[in-house]
């Protein structure tokens, strides 16, 4: 393990760095290459702020919390880390690519998770992966069931919005199943089935009575096909069937959240002031040319400066977004 004094941007001396990984490369023909973690408040990842703003002004991880308030446990890591902080660190993490606890370890000393979350940059840690585990297994049946309704409620309202306030006179509920395999001493895994790949089909229409009848319904059930494209982003994109937890309460919390953070960039891709890259793209099409870019963090008296790297190509898509973040403004919600 080498250790080594480093300087940071502004030119005060860095605590004592271990470097544990540094990387030395020969292909250059004037100087060799060393590369090492830096010591400095960098980012990969600035691209989350932009999405945060735009759930600030929905007001989504904020009503998603309070669902949380009176079904789980009150314990000591509630005090220092609060459910929304906990909240927000995983659903941003899930958006960004990160769907496994154990990559907190890491990212709860990230600037920019640190500022989605609501800390600043020179704050405390955001929750370690185990405090993170412990906050998925606290759920209760009823707090599921406020999430539930939540995902229904602020569904109703992203409809309202996208059809001038009014909820349309007719909708189309497209239904998909989705599989998820469990594993070893999982809850409830005996009533998986690993072989035959099984399909059934609830339909109203009149007049099914054979196979045949069934087989043809099916067939032009499987046309319809834009559910599929839905599947694909919430099971692939957003990594849905990461469901590992012990208990199924708390693979069902996980769900829940997965299926905000799916919700959330629905939400802030429905705009046709968006270039049409970001407005049809799947989660790698907004990781690609919103998320991951490298920025530099720096806390002042006045201000946290996010600057990031001049060189990134997709500059004007992320502004679009941004003016998109800043200029949304959801009604409050209606009185239950």
């Amino acid at each position: 393990m080498n250790s080594q004094t480093v300087e940071v941007n502004n030119g005060q001396v860095a605590d004592q760095l271990h470097v544990t990984d540094q990387l030395r490369f020969d292909f250059h023909v004037k100087l060799p290459i060393v590369v090492r973690p830096s010591a400095g408040q960098i980012t990969s990842d600035a691209g989350l702020l932009p999405i945060r703003q735009f759930d600030a002004r929905w007001r989504y991880t904020r009503r998603m919390a309070a669902c949380l308030g009176e079904g789980l446990a009150d314990t000591s890591c509630r005090r220092t880390h609060p459910f929304e902080l906990m909240l927000r660190q995983r659903l941003f993490g899930i958006i960004a690519g990160y769907e496994d606890c154990n990559d907190h370890d890491t990212l709860r000393d990230d600037p920019v998770f640190k500022l989605v979350a609501g800390r600043l940059p020179e704050g405390n840690a955001l929750a370690s992966q185990p405090t993170l585990s412990r906050f998925e297994n606290t759920p209760e049946p009823r707090v599921l069931n406020r999430l539930i309704d939540f995902h229904i409620a602020t569904g109703v309202e992203r409809l309202k919005s996208h059809h001038g306030g009014k909820v349309p006179t007719k909708i189309i509920l497209d239904l998909d199943a989705t599989d998820d395999p469990t594993h070893g001493q999982q809850h409830l895994t005996f009533f998986h089935r690993e072989g035959t790949n099984l399909r059934f089909i609830v339909t109203n229409r009149a007049n099914i009575y054979t196979h045949e009848d069934a087989m043809r319904c099916y067939d032009e059930y499987v046309l319809r096909g834009e559910s599929e494209h839905r599947m694909d982003e919430l099971k692939n994109g957003l990594s849905m069937d990461r469901l590992s937890c012990h208990r199924y309460m708390a693979n069902f919390f996980r769900l829940m959240l997965h299926v905000a953070a799916m919700n959330l960039l629905n939400a802030q891709r429905d705009s046709a002031e968006l270039p049409e890259v970001v407005r049809k793209g799947q989660p790698c099409t907004w990781r690609t040319y919103v998320v991951k870019v490298a920025a530099t963090v720096i806390q002042s008296a006045r201000r946290v400066l996010v600057e990031l790297a001049s060189n990134w190509p997709w500059w004007e898509t992320y502004r679009a977004v941004s003016i998109r973040s800043n200029a949304f403004f959801a009604p409050p919600p209606a009185p239950a």
